[in-house]
């Protein structure tokens, strides 16, 4: 995916994950997903290490998460 030209890490992850209807697909690229584990879980905590738990659904706990950093940051939205 990353051969299409104007798609980085995160977009072609993005294509392929909800492309495949992947449920258990961690994102790696997500720097705002990134931010919102370190604001939940505290610094020094990693992706990989706090979602161990979301099994079989890391896609939607992911994309949850996402959400909820949106409702409070607007980041996406520019508020």
């Amino acid at each position: 995916m990353q051969q299409v030209k104007g798609l980085g890490p995160f977009a072609a992850e993005l294509v392929v994950v909800r492309g495949a209807n992947a449920p258990d697909a961690l994102p790696r690229h997500e720097r705002r997903l990134d931010a919102e584990i370190t604001e939940r879980y505290g610094r020094g905590r990693t992706l990989a290490e706090v979602s161990e738990t979301w099994r079989p659904y890391h896609t939607w706990a992911a994309a949850r998460l996402r959400a909820l950093r949106e409702q409070r940051t607007g980041e996406i939205a520019g508020r």
